[in-house]
């Protein structure tokens, strides 16, 4: 008898006396074959990763057909068979087809920046990826500093009204932002916490790396939506092992203009991002050297003496110093009634009246953001994880002391961002101060 090991099981099989092999296309392989059968079929069905099974069979032998017949991810079966010689002949079967996705379910889409990661993609951005692959794209490369995207083409635009809706906290841009008819782009979000983004140029002797992503329809044009500042370019992308797709490719509105289109350093925060990303995918190692040369934004310390300045200038001020806020008062300045209700954000323990003539996010105002961008900075879910006053789990707030060094930074250069474009702390908010012992 001879032992065939699968996992913590052992089939005993009996060795037959050396004779010619059965022919492949014979039905007569036995029991135990058949019990073997089934329990690969078993085994196989539920194996979510290529599996190759070794199976010594000495008496009876398994059918082609019949081993074809499993509809499995596993790509190989190989079978050693008894000959006279006892010279063992692998047989290799086909993989089986995909799974069925057509352009009427699904899109492909092309990550090299913050849509690079899958961990990000699943667990930050919702959505759900189908197939995933790593490779690249030729003709294009990276901005040579890692150019911010996020242009804002204003022909004409005066100002933007705010896109909020209280009750589903939607995550649209709301602008208080007037500007002339020759600001055509701005880069960033904010030049004190996130500068830049990623944003590619044409290149013809270029490869830009990074990862490609099939999705729903309805993720894809929701995706698109989001990265509103690219339109997307149907383009050929080749997997690190040679398999071509043709994905949608974000590449920027407004072209790149050597010595015209304004630069910038990316945050700590984004730049890591692509880096993990990067690095989870497996790119090749010479982009990731190339991720890991690139400067991340510090904040300059003449903006940080500034920062601290206004703060203090607030503890001595008479009028605001000993202003508390509670959660609902600070949600009545959400933006629906400026006129009596001015505009407020809350970082920290910090309320601050925000500069009409300033964006801010429709998800910020009327609302303390310190667990949103910790959210952002740990790259969480936001609308998962991110709680309105009036919410299950709002309280406690984030605690300060529990923060990393790197996430208190981020804070502050949040505050900042409001503060330097000529926002005002108006009042503490006594939920976080109280919630901080």
């Amino acid at each position: 008898m001879a032992g065939v090991k699968m996992g913590q099981m052992t089939y005993r099989v009996r060795r037959a006396p050396p004779s010619p092999p059965i022919p492949l296309h014979s039905t007569d392989w036995g029991p135990e074959g058949r019990s073997i059968l089934a329990f690969l079929q078993f085994n196989f069905c539920r194996a979510s990763l290529f599996t190759t099974v070794n199976l010594e069979l000495a008496g009876k032998q398994l059918q082609l057909h019949a081993l074809s017949q499993l509809q499995t991810h596993v790509v190989t079966v190989t079978i050693f068979f008894a000959h006279k010689t006892n010279t063992p002949t692998m047989l290799k079967l086909p993989p089986p087809p995909p799974p069925t996705r057509t352009a009427a379910t699904h899109k492909w889409r092309f990550g090299y920046g913050s849509n690079l990661g899958l961990k990000t993609l699943r667990e930050k951005k919702n959505l759900s990826v189908d197939r995933y692959h790593v490779g690249i794209i030729k003709g294009y490369e990276l901005c040579k500093i890692l150019s911010a995207i996020f242009w804002i083409c204003c022909a004409r635009l005066h100002l933007l009204c705010c896109i909020y809706y209280y009750h589903h906290y939607l995550n649209f841009l709301c602008f208080y932002y007037d500007c002339d008819d020759d600001v055509d782009f701005m880069p960033g979000l904010n030049e004190y916490v996130e500068p830049a983004w990623a944003a590619i140029r044409p290149s013809p002797d270029s490869e830009l790396h990074g990862s490609a992503f099939l999705i729903p329809n309805a993720e894809a044009e929701g995706l698109d939506r989001q990265e509103g500042g690219y339109n997307v370019e149907d383009i050929d992308f080749t997997t690190y092992d040679g398999e071509v797709i043709n994905v949608g490719l974000y590449v920027p509105k407004k072209p790149y203009v050597e010595g015209s289109s304004s630069e910038a350093i990316p945050s700590y925060r984004y730049l890591k991002l692509l880096k993990d990303g990067a690095r989870e995918g497996g790119l090749a190692q010479h982009w990731l050297d190339m991720l890991d040369s690139v400067e991340h934004y510090i904040t300059p310390p003449h903006i940080r003496e500034k920062t601290l300045q206004l703060i203090a200038e607030f503890h001595s001020d008479d009028t605001r110093k000993d202003e508390l806020w509670s959660a609902e008062k600070l949600a009545q300045h959400d933006g629906s009634d400026p006129d009596n209700f001015p505009t407020c954000t809350s970082i920290m323990q910090y309320v601050v009246q925000i500069n009409k003539e300033k964006w801010i996010f429709g998800s910020w105002v009327g609302h303390n953001i310190t667990r949103r961008n910790l959210c952002q900075f740990q790259g969480k879910s936001l609308d998962t994880n991110d709680v309105r006053y009036d919410g299950p789990g709002y309280r406690p707030l984030p605690k300060l002391c529990e923060c990393s060094e790197d996430e208190r930074e981020y804070l502050m250069q949040s505050l900042e961002g409001q503060l330097h474009r000529g926002g005002k702390i108006v009042a503490q908010l006594e939920p976080f101060l109280a919630d901080q012992s």
